[in-house]
Formats: structure tokens, sequence, C-alpha cells
């Protein structure tokens, strides 16, 4: 019994170890550059990701349970025509699936992929979310967590759609899961959608612009 003991956890350790690597960036270069990378290697959708110098996005990504990426302060990560997608877990208290930004990311789209998804975003920098798509949204916040827009950061969509919604709020974690905006900081949009089952609090300015923009809904 001790001997099976013994082996269950250091298996468990192993395999935690396998999807848990911590990928440091080292240089200026492509994310898909196993070289830009701290042990060498582009990282995978679930290991947790530090930037401190600026990374070029030059492929689409995603961040699974148990993953995050943090671009710290001075660094980047741009690729305006790319990418992340937010698969954060859809049980209740499941992993969850972080982005947090002391520095700048340009990127095409950001969106949770599926509803009641655990996906997380801190912004303490400048985000900018480039693509125009029409109607359909190229910041997709359909999580059960937050986006938190803090204090001195600043959020701009200003070319497509901002769309918050969580339709099947009523059956997430017993209706206590909503897709939720917090700004503390300076959001400037194009367009945004607030939907049911969706939380937006402001607490100082949003800015509706280029003109003639189509503004603020909510309903």
């Amino acid at each position: 019994m001790k001997k099976f003991l013994l082996i269950s956890i250091l298996n468990y350790f192993v395999i935690f170890n396998i999807f848990a690597v911590t990928k440091t960036s080292i240089s200026n270069g492509n994310w898909n550059n196993a070289s830009t990378w701290s042990p060498s290697g582009v990282p995978v959708t679930t290991d947790n990701v530090i930037i401190n110098t600026n990374v070029t996005l030059n492929v689409d990504i995603d961040i699974d349970p148990g993953g995050s990426i943090t671009i710290n302060n001075g660094a980047s990560l741009i690729g305006s025509t790319f990418m992340i997608d937010f698969n954060g877990s859809t049980s209740g208290g499941g992993s969850l699936a972080h982005l947090t930004n002391y520095g700048t990311l340009t990127v095409g789209t950001i969106r949770v992929v599926k509803n009641c998804g655990y996906s997380k975003i801190d912004n303490f920098g400048i985000i900018n979310v480039e693509d125009a798509n029409g109607t359909t949204s190229v910041l997709d916040w359909r999580s059960s967590d937050t986006l938190y827009n803090h204090s001195g950061a600043t959020l701009n969509v200003l070319n497509g759609l901002f769309r918050v919604s969580n339709q099947s709020w009523l059956t997430c974690n017993g209706g206590n899961s909503k897709a939720t905006v917090i700004n503390d900081g300076y959001m400037n949009v194009y367009d945004a959608q607030f939907h049911a089952g969706s939380i937006f609090m402001n607490y100082l300015i949003v800015n509706i612009e280029p003109a003639p923009a189509p503004g603020l809904w909510m309903g």
C-alpha cells in the first residue's frame, strides 16, 4: 500500500509538472520561436507564460484551464491580426484561464470560447483590440469571471464590437456566474453591447469613439 501511494504521488507530480510549465521570454522575438523562451520551446495552452520582452504574436493562441499569460511593465505582446481564445473551465470552482497585463497587448480579437468558462483579464497597462468585423464581436466576453480594467489602465476597442454576454448565466453555478466588466480606468470603444446575464460597473471614463460610433447598448 505504501509503495502504491508513493507511486501515485510521484505520478501526480510528474503529470502536474508536464501541464504547469512556466515559460519566460528572454529576448525579443516571435511567439512560435523556441529561442524566445526559457526554458527553450514554444509555450503550450496550459503553460504559465511570463513576458519580460517585446514578443510578436504571429499565430493565434489559446489559454486553457490553469494556463496564464503575464505581460510585465515595459514588455509587450503585439499581433494586431491574431487572436487570443480563453477556454476556462466550465465547472464550478474550476481552473481559471488568466491574462494579466502591465505592459502593452495588441491583438486582433479576444474571445471567451464557452459560456460559463472561468476566464479573467486584469489590465493594468494598455490593451488594444484592433479587428473590425461588422456585427461579429472582436472582444467577446462570455466568462463566468471578470474583465477588470484597473486604475490607470486603458482598453481600446476602436474598430469593432465589444460584446459582454452570458446567455447561459441562469444555469451557470446556480445563476451566480455572470459575465462581468469593471472599469476603473479608461475605455475607448466603438461599439459596445451588454446583454442579459452581464454586469458592467464603470467608475471612471468610457469614451464612445470614433464618431459616428454605434455607441453603448444595454439590454
